[in-house]
């Protein structure tokens, strides 16, 4: 299993959530998914 920190990275950076969809190509699902770790898959293009 792979555990994703953007959470705890975003709080180093004070940074929001907000923030970071609005910075990343994707969708707000997506995103809030894996900053979540409740994704099932994710595509190395995401990354």
């Amino acid at each position: 299993m792979i555990y994703v920190r953007v959470n705890e990275i975003l709080k180093e950076k004070k940074k929001s959530k907000y923030w970071f969809i609005k910075n990343m190509e994707g969708g707000y699902q997506s995103l809030s998914h894996l900053m979540d770790n409740t994704t099932t898959g994710i595509k190395f293009e995401t990354l």
